[in-house]
């Protein structure tokens, strides 16, 4: 019997496109997004790594004594590295460019304050330690379930939470063409934030 041809749309679909195939091309990108994280060895060996993390081993013939020390050198470590400093100030020989140089210096002082930034760095560390990757989420985020004020934050996503579509050689998630984001929020505030998708959340 022939076999038959399963065709794949690569292309986004068009704005115009119905639900139906916008919400199927989603869902086929996120199929074959999981399947490129299975082919890569941080998340082969991902169980293996939350094993050793916790303690856990196979060999009992010396000691069945379970401890954190792991946990300790780890966090100490990511401490470490997450003590980034705040950008002293910006500036320039030229005058033109002094009244710019002090706007970038309270922006950026205003971003590192606010956003808690060498905190959300940690949280990625830690990521990337056991899991083997992490990635930090620049965007803006309004308080209150969507009515409140709107803050610039980083958010820290680990290797599950990313999920990349046709990665180019050089493995950078920056040049793919499409990512799908794991983006967990209460169902509250998901109905504040997507009024109008309110009926379709199952």
């Amino acid at each position: 019997m022939p076999t038959e041809i399963e065709t794949v749309q690569w292309q986004v679909p068009p704005f115009e496109a119905p639900p139906s195939i916008r919400y199927g091309w989603v869902e086929e990108i996120i199929r074959e997004g999981e399947g490129f994280l299975e082919g890569q060895q941080c998340y082969k060996e991902l169980g293996r790594n939350l094993r050793v993390f916790d303690g856990l081993f196979k060999d009992k013939a010396k000691s069945t004594l379970i401890t954190n020390q792991l946990k300790y050198n780890i966090r100490k470590f990511c401490e470490t590295l997450s003590e980034v400093r705040e950008i002293a100030s910006y500036g320039s020989d030229f005058p033109g460019y002094k009244k710019t140089a002090d706007m970038l210096t309270k922006v950026s002082k205003c971003i590192y304050l606010e956003s808690d930034f060498p905190m959300q760095i940690l949280k990625v560390l830690q990521y990337a330690t056991v899991m083997g990757i992490g990635y930090l989420w620049p965007k803006v985020r309004a308080e209150d379930y969507g009515f409140g004020e709107r803050k610039l934050i980083f958010d820290p996503l680990g290797l599950l939470d990313v999920i990349p579509v046709q990665m180019p050689k050089s493995n950078d998630v920056q040049d793919c063409y499409a990512v799908t984001i794991y983006d967990y929020m209460p169902i509250a505030e998901a109905y504040g934030r997507f009024p109008l998708f309110a009926g379709k959340f199952q």
